[in-house]
């Protein structure tokens, strides 16, 4: 009775930590065609597959996945897409994240609510990660979402498939079957975004020395085979990129496009990039979710981690993984920003979405590895409850006030959001009207809220392509 009391506790918890989560759902519902989205739809209607592939190739993008995927997807409807992909990235991230989760816990022999627990971290670790974004046109503006949210969720799908099945013992065929497939994911993957490669390939680098360091038996052999292949599907990505003329295009005629001269001085790189990155460092709400993450891991050691002395070499391995963590995440902070300036000059806050996240994780990692170094400190089991349980209820309870604050700041924007989505179907609907009835100039009023201001993506649509979309020649905003 008591283990049946347990259970539907941990799973009350874990619908809580869901609230936040479906809200973030709820409010990508009223996303709709913004910046680049419309060039993108309107050339999938107008051009076939091979003439789409190769226009966008030539130009703008060396990211195959991406453009195939937009092209893939178009004939679902323009209208329809932006709306229901904010949904479908959170619940694959939501998924991939409970699966790794999950599959940690197993490995560490923690089974006690294993599942309810793995939901409710996956929902908070996703919650704390899209609170702390820098714009939320990452997640909320379709081609952004597309090109950077979805392979981070991707990835950590691909790391859930490969930490679990080399834990649970293949067979020889498997374990080359599921090779292949990561290795495909991992080429399909890194497709989407030239950060997404290069951040790609880093961390799959840095988790082939891992298995090396802290690996060893079959478990070794199985995990490098996985690991090893997303690598090779990796770099062959970044070969095949290397081909694309869109590469040249953008390094050398960034100012044409609007954005600033590529940094290529040496010092003058590293000095902006220290700069920018200390300015990100400081931004408010990463490090509120880093420093909540923090707490939770913490908290979370003191729960789940047995009170018992470990040995030097033990400690050191504790010591070494909460490093490790804020160095992935300092990494994963740099890289964007040192190639985001030296490839075009500027960086984008919608592509740093990989960084947050790092940060989130490295949040959790750290206060778990701290919270299981202080509770092996203690020699008997009554020590160790003067220390966690108040841990324990202060992290519970910090925890359960930052849900409770993000969920009344994501229903205080319902009413904008919904008043954006209506005026948007609205004018919409106007501007077909108008254009059936000959028209070919076109004004249409202001919106009252503009999410896309809001959300800081593209506020205008680039070069008119709003209006090749609808096939006319102008649309304008009428001055108030």
């Amino acid at each position: 009775m008591k283990a049946d009391a347990g259970a539907r506790a941990a799973w009350l918890v874990a619908a809580l930590a869901l609230t936040p989560v479906a809200l973030f759902v709820y409010l990508g519902h009223f996303s709709r065609m913004m910046g680049d989205d419309w060039g993108h739809f309107a050339t999938a209607q107008q051009l076939g597959g091979a003439d789409y592939f190769q226009f966008w190739w030539a130009q703008r993008y060396s990211s195959y996945t991406y453009i195939l995927l937009h092209k893939a997807l178009a004939p679902m409807g323009p209208e329809i897409m932006p709306q229901v992909f904010p949904a479908a990235i959170i619940a694959l991230w939501l998924l991939s994240l409970a699966w790794l989760i999950a599959a940690i816990l197993r490995i560490l022999q923690i089974e006690r609510n294993r599942r309810p627990v793995s939901v409710a971290l996956a929902a908070l670790l996703l919650t704390a990660t899209l609170n702390s974004l820098y714009t939320w046109e990452s997640i909320y503006w379709y081609s952004a979402s597309v090109r950077y949210a979805l392979p981070v969720a991707l990835f950590i799908l691909y790391i859930a498939f490969a930490i679990d099945g080399a834990s649970r013992g293949r067979t020889s065929s498997g374990t080359g079957a599921a090779a292949l497939g990561g290795a495909v994911l991992c080429f399909l993957n890194a497709g989407f975004s030239e950060m997404q490669l290069i951040i790609q390939l880093v961390f799959l680098s840095c988790m082939l020395a891992g298995v090396f360091a802290f690996k060893g038996g079959r478990a070794r052999g199985r995990m490098l085979a996985q690991i090893a292949a997303g690598w090779g599907g990796t770099v062959i990505s970044l070969l095949l990129q290397l081909t694309s003329p869109a590469i040249s295009t953008r390094m050398h005629d960034g100012s044409s496009l609007g954005e600033r001269v590529p940094l290529r001085s040496l010092g003058t790189l590293i000095a902006e990039t220290v700069e920018t990155v200390v300015a990100y460092l400081g931004d408010a709400g990463t490090i509120a979710g880093f420093s909540l993450m923090l707490l939770l891991g913490l908290a979370m050691a003191q729960v789940m981690a047995q009170p018992q002395q470990r040995g030097k070499a033990e400690a050191k391995g504790l010591a070494l993984a909460a490093f490790l963590a804020l160095a992935s995440a300092l990494l994963a902070l740099i890289l964007p920003v040192a190639i985001g300036l030296y490839s075009i000059g500027i960086v984008y806050p919608r592509l740093m979405i990989s960084s947050v996240f790092a940060q989130i994780i490295a949040g959790v990692v750290f206060g778990a590895c701290v919270g299981c170094m202080i509770k092996s400190s203690f020699h008997n089991l009554d020590g160790a409850a003067v220390w966690y349980s108040p841990v324990t209820k202060i992290g519970a309870a910090v925890v359960a006030c930052y849900t409770l604050a993000v969920v009344i700041t994501q229903v205080s924007l319902i009413p904008d959001f919904s008043l954006y989505a209506r005026e948007w179907d609205a004018r919409h609907q106007r501007i077909i009207e108008l254009r059936e009835s000959g028209a070919k100039n076109i004004e249409v009023p202001p919106y009252t809220f503009d999410m896309t201001a809001f959300i800081a993506a593209n506020k205008e649509p680039i070069r008119g392509s709003d209006a090749y979309f609808y096939g006319v020649e102008t649309i304008v905003e009428t001055r108030s």
